[in-house]
């Protein structure tokens, strides 16, 4: 851990170029060298040395809630329509049954279970051995390590998830295989990582919101991306680089990173439930993100209608 790969894990290409140096997520005095892949474009951070350190209890936020309350209700809202999002998938592709069996790789207080199982999917999540949390909701399956270590038989989840997760992994192809055999056929892959080819990517290089470094080990592109799922025996089914619920808060808190690059990511912060906050902080951090507010809308619409969004999410299917 924290060698630079000598290739490309999305595509194999070993024609590794410098690209630019990323500022830590946490600490704006250290940085990471990111080399990008000549072939698709997937980005490789080297020099992860405080990579251990990085998921720490601040990382997880306090107890069930990571962020204040009215972020809270937002996430949930995303979840419930992420969930009724993917059984509609289900439904027109008429392979929808109950109860849908679903293995939600990273995932974390399991928001996206819990709007699952209220449609009747059974949710099994997978977490990192440090996660702070011991249960999930009634009717969720919590378990720590791999996606190895499960011990659940071939064939016996439709719906597997890896949202905001592949990135922080040193070899993604190993779960992503161990999935595909978990998988029923005809089953269902849901990703979701940073896109690394999109606008905000290239328009704020190292102090881009969604870096998330030394945390995001590969930076993939749509490219990348589907070339590693294509590989493993996956057959992708739809891309898009559309997010509401990441695009618009990434372009804001990467505008702010920009103009106070020592206070990096401190709205994001200022957003979390882990350290007390004063009324008058919050209240100038909002008002400098409403100030940022206009050039995030712009260049969400924009990058939206261009296919060049914030984030990748990809459907693939088990044949």
């Amino acid at each position: 851990m924290g060698n630079t790969p000598k290739s490309c894990v999305a595509c194999g290409c070993s024609d590794l170029r410098y690209a630019f140096k990323g500022v830590d997520f946490d600490d704006p005095s250290r940085s990471y060298p990111i080399d990008a892949c000549a072939d698709c474009g997937t980005g490789i951070t080297g020099d992860r040395s405080a990579e251990s350190s990085a998921y720490s209890a601040n990382y997880y936020g306090c107890g069930y809630a990571k962020f204040a309350p009215s972020v809270e209700q937002a996430t949930g809202w995303f979840n419930r329509r992420r969930a009724r999002w993917l059984v509609k998938v289900f439904r027109r592709r008429g392979t929808w049954s109950k109860p849908l069996r679903v293995l939600d790789v990273g995932c974390g207080r399991g928001g996206l279970l819990r709007a699952l199982a209220a449609l009747g999917a059974k949710g099994y999540g997978v977490e990192r051995p440090d996660f702070p949390l011991t249960t999930l909701g009634k009717g969720i399956e919590l378990r720590r390590g791999t996606l190895g270590s499960l011990g659940e038989p071939a064939d016996s989840f439709q719906l597997v998830v890896f949202w905001h997760v592949l990135e922080h992994l040193e070899d993604p192809a190993k779960p992503l295989r161990e999935a595909r055999e978990l998988l029923a056929p005809g089953g269902l892959l849901a990703l979701s990582v940073p896109n690394f080819a999109g606008f905000q990517a290239r328009l704020f290089g190292p102090r881009w919101f969604h870096l998330d470094l030394p945390r995001h080990i590969h930076h993939f592109t749509p490219e990348g991306l589907g070339h590693l799922v294509s590989t493993l025996g996956l057959k992708p089914i739809s891309t898009t680089t559309w997010s509401l619920e990441q695009g618009p808060f990434g372009a804001i808190q990467s505008v702010l990173n920009w103009l106070l690059p020592r206070r990096a990511n401190r709205l994001y912060a200022v957003l979390k439930s882990v350290e007390p906050i004063s009324w008058h902080e919050r209240v100038a951090w909002w008002a400098l993100a409403a100030i940022a507010a206009p050039f995030a809308a712009l260049e969400f619409v924009l990058s939206a209608t261009l296919g060049r969004g914030a984030v990748v999410t990809l459907l693939a299917i088990k044949e």
